[in-house]
């Protein structure tokens, strides 16, 4: 019934946006950092918490350490999107989803191939030499040993990601808030409403219709319209033609 609903819905709205939480990368197989056997097994491996070692501090002090756990614990470059995220690819194209607004870092969304997708956090596929600018793929950090340093100038390589300690980029935020205030649906996936991320942009929608997709109950789920308890793996397929 609730399926239903929101198929309807979708087909009655012409401006959604759709926001993407953590559950949803969790459902291709990836853990979030701060997930407790994640953060058990890191604390384990690398005596210091993934806060601490995905931190800008870390960066700056202890490069090698730094590198070390990003590339074997946070960059996974054998991602491959499922059909949740191609159905957000045909909703975008039927020219109803105007934006996708995600803490993602791993450029899922644009692989499937949305092209309006704000990275709140950044992109591991987006690298830069602090020192001249010049441009790596996530490939280049991976393939590396030790810190990875630019061919052209030996800089250093900063992973096109905001670590621990970073202020988002405001042009990035300014994005997300403009997107939500013309939309008259918003779709938060994969977290409660009640979340940092649906906290810091739910002040900006005034649409009408309010959807919530999550696997888990929450007391803040209330606030929505249209409620569905499952994964977006399953939802969003099934809902979007």
């Amino acid at each position: 019934m609730a399926y239903d609903v929101l198929r309807n819905s979708i087909l009655n709205h012409n401006s959604i946006v759709f926001m993407s939480g953590i559950s949803f990368t969790r459902e291709l197989g990836i853990p979030y950092f701060t997930d407790v056997s994640e953060a058990y097994d890191v604390e384990q491996t690398y005596r210091y918490s993934p806060e601490d070692l995905f931190s800008s501090a870390f960066y700056s002090t202890r490069p090698d350490l730094f590198f070390r756990y990003y590339r074997n614990r946070v960059l996974h470059l054998d991602i491959k999107p499922n059909d949740a995220y191609y159905a957000l690819v045909r909703l975008e194209r039927a020219g109803k989803l105007k934006a996708i607004i995600t803490r993602n870092i791993y450029g899922i969304h644009r692989l499937a191939g949305n092209q309006k997708v704000i990275e709140l956090y950044g992109n591991v596929h987006f690298n830069t030499c602090i020192r001249c600018g010049a441009s790596y793929p996530a490939s280049y950090i991976k393939e590396s040993h030790g810190i990875p340093k630019c061919e052209r100038c030996q800089g250093a390589i900063r992973p096109g990601v905001s670590f621990y300690g970073d202020m988002i980029d405001n042009g990035r935020v300014t994005a997300a808030a403009d997107a939500i205030s013309h939309a008259d649906m918003l779709i938060i996936g994969g977290t409660h409403l009640d979340s940092y991320l649906a906290k810091r942009f739910l002040q900006y929608f005034e649409g009408k219709e309010l959807v919530l997709i999550n696997s888990e109950k929450h007391y803040s789920d209330r606030r929505a319209s249209i409620t569905i308890y499952d994964t977006l793996s399953n939802v969003l397929p099934q809902v979007i033609p």
